[in-house]
């Protein structure tokens, strides 16, 4: 599908101004991110203001912008003497760095006494949910192809091609997930910046963000008990459970420093994370060169992950062949279900939270509803804590009247704390990836689930992978095959738009409560 518009300019600065607006506004049409539109604007500027140097000022262009199969094409058609753009540019660095890390092209031609002017952008990156439904249609497709052929050419494949692929990608993936997790948490700790920055307001900050991360497990646990049901496995008396979660509090604590990477022990590995981030913030200056340490391996790690997870289409392509070769197909046809529990019970935990705070602060339910909504629905589009984050600093600072200090520190804690929506889509999605693949489950197991999803909701690193990499250490730590990792990262990036969200409105909830908190708290003193 081909879409055009076209119009003359002078060639002066007010014009190359304009055009240059004209084009902002027309690449943002087109699903562009912000830096790309910036660096194709730039390269258009450059390239008209070279030309200007060289052509009379009043030169009338014509600038032709079209779309074609999704690419846009930014045309111009200038005219006078032959002068190509591409001499100008030619090995500097704006060849060499920007022009070549955004992909634009730059085309000329001169034909009729006119420069002709081609800037190629890039087209659009598909979406991630576009991109895992495209391998998903397309791993259906090939594998019921797939079925034509006969028996033992099928498994001579699925032994000696897409099994292998599939285990390379998990090693990798395992490979990787360990080490991230333990730099992402200790680098959040250290971000804190300094010990005394916490005082009164940051601990009950803390305290509340955690207090609504756990007041999430009494709702999400029950309810997918209840409609995912387990296979049970023996399980010993009550003594023994509490046994058994007596010691698993206390094997939380590793022996030495490389025992829970060796093991690939996750919770383990969160809890030895969270000691060196705190250690390392307690040192203060003295620490800053291991501050720095962290920092750069958190960097490292993070875009190792982020070129991993570019494979995950093809994960999920994989997934799907082996899904429907082995014939454990119906699992995927019931991923409804934990999506629909998932929004069922994150949207009335959000809702029970507005209704205790509305009547524990005596604030009508209608305010809170109105003023957290700009923010809830730009995390719903985005699903970007980020991107809402002026937001939230509005509705907390105009819309509650929260100190502007108590505020700017709060949300960006709360960011990296409060995640009771990811509390209940964790527990859901890994109750039903056991049961989909028939792992029975006693009391401990679900002990075992609930603290885990408390752990990670808190501990997933917040770049690209993140969530892969803590779905690594769960499977492994819950004992459900790594061949779920694909069915659950699909349902994730789905979900993603509407735990963020939620969070989003927590956190601005959780801040508004502490506010009270430590206004009552002051009262008592006074008095």
């Amino acid at each position: 599908m081909s879409r055009s518009f076209a119009h003359d300019f002078s060639l002066d600065s007010a014009g190359i101004d304009l055009v240059s607006e004209e084009v902002d506004a027309f690449l943002g049409t087109v699903a562009f991110d912000r830096r790309s539109v910036l660096t194709a604007r730039l390269a258009l500027e450059n390239v008209l203001l070279g030309m200007s140097k060289h052509l009379e000022s009043q030169t009338v262009a014509t600038l032709r912008q079209r779309t074609f199969l999704g690419r846009p094409y930014l045309s111009l058609s200038i005219p006078g003497e032959r002068f190509d753009p591409n001499t100008l540019y030619k090995g500097s660095v704006w060849e060499s760095s920007i022009m070549a890390a955004s992909n634009i092209r730059l085309l000329f031609a001169y034909r009729g006494g006119r420069n002709q002017i081609t800037l190629v952008c890039p087209r659009p990156p598909l979406s991630s949910i576009a991109q895992i439904a495209a391998a998903a249609l397309l791993g259906a497709l090939a594998a019921n192809l797939g079925m034509m052929i006969p028996e033992q050419v099928r498994q001579t494949l699925l032994t000696s091609a897409v099994n292998p692929i599939f285990d390379t990608f998990i090693g990798l993936l395992s490979g990787l997930a360990g080490p991230m997790v333990f730099v992402s948490v200790a680098w959040g700790i250290c971000g804190i910046g300094d010990v005394a920055a916490l005082g009164r307001s940051g601990k009950s900050l803390i305290g509340t963000f955690l207090l609504t991360n756990l007041g999430a497990l009494p709702i999400a646990l029950p309810a997918c008990m209840l409609l995912m049901p387990l296979s049970g496995i023996s399980s010993e008396g009550g003594g023994a459970f509490l046994d058994n979660v007596v010691q698993m509090l206390l094997g939380l604590f590793p022996s030495n420093i490389v025992k829970p990477f060796y093991d690939g022990n996750t919770l383990q590995i969160i809890v030895l994370s969270a000691i060196m981030g705190t250690a390392i913030l307690v040192l203060g200056d003295a620490g800053h060169h291991l501050q720095q340490l962290i920092k750069e391996l958190n960097r490292l790690f993070s875009l190792l992950m982020d070129e991993l997870c570019r494979f995950i289409p093809l994960l999920v392509f994989v997934m799907v062949v082996m899904q429907v070769w082995s014939g454990t197909f119906d699992s995927l046809l019931t991923s409804w279900l934990p999506f629909l529990l998932s929004v069922v019970l994150i949207v009335a935990y959000q809702f029970l939270q507005m209704v205790f705070l509305s009547r524990k602060l005596k604030v009508p339910l209608s305010r809170i509803i109105n003023t957290c909504k700009p923010a809830t629905l730009i995390a719903l589009t985005t699903a970007s804590s980020s991107a809402a984050f002026g937001s939230m600093l509005s509705a907390c600072e105009d819309g509650f009247d929260i100190d502007e200090q108590l505020a700017s520190f709060g949300i960006p804690l709360g960011i990296v704390v409060c995640k009771p929506a990811l509390v209940i889509m964790l527990t859901a999605l890994m109750i039903f990836c056991a049961q989909a693949y028939g792992i029975g489950a006693d009391a401990f197991w679900y002990a075992r689930l609930a603290l885990s999803s408390l752990f990670f909701a808190v501990a997933v690193p917040p770049v690209p992978g993140g969530m892969l990499a803590c779905y690594t250490m769960l499977f492994t730590d819950l004992g459900i095959p790594l061949a779920a990792l694909a069915l659950a990262t699909a349902l994730d990036i789905i979900l993603d738009y509407i735990t963020t969200s939620s969070d989003v409105t927590s956190i601005i909830l959780n801040v508004l409560h502490v506010k009270h908190i430590l206004n009552d708290q002051s009262a008592q003193t006074a008095d």
